[in-house]
């Protein structure tokens, strides 16, 4: 059979226990019911004195003029041209998107070019070519004449 474990608190220490005791002769515990929250505080030797009746103060506030704000007397701030950071983007993106829209006509020129040229050599190749295979006449050669033999 096992024990059934039991709570055993630590002692207080004895700097702790000394203070608590030294406060405690001080203070009674619930001997006056004025210690609880919200009531007056009046020893009994003071009762006589202690007024107990409340006593609104007087309601300035109600006859004093209402806050108005007024607009400060120095100049407002001027703002300098403030950049952000989207627009320097914006703008270098731009810029950016130009040079490579010239980049690419150029290159679009440049491969133009090479294909015009390309196709003139075609044309020149074809041109020699048809004059190598056109047939021309040529006239018979002169042979010296044959002679028979009897």
């Amino acid at each position: 059979m096992s024990k059934v474990p039991v709570f055993h608190a630590t002692p207080v220490p004895s700097f702790v226990s000394n203070q608590m005791k030294s406060a405690a002769s001080t203070m009674s515990l619930f001997s006056d019911t004025s210690s609880m929250k919200g009531e007056l505080r009046c020893s009994d030797s003071e009762m006589s004195n202690c007024d107990t009746t409340f006593k609104a103060k007087f309601p300035a506030v109600l006859y004093k003029e209402p806050f108005v704000p007024q607009k400060p007397e120095r100049p407002l701030l001027e703002t300098n041209n403030i950049e952000l950071n989207t627009e320097i983007r914006a703008r270098k993106r731009q810029e950016f998107e130009k040079d490579l829209k010239l980049k690419e006509e150029m290159r679009e020129q440049e491969r133009k070019e090479v294909m015009a040229l390309i196709e003139q050599i075609e044309k020149e190749k074809l041109s020699e070519l048809r004059k190598n295979l056109v047939h021309k006449a040529q006239p018979i050669p002169k042979y010296p004449p044959v002679q028979k033999e009897r």
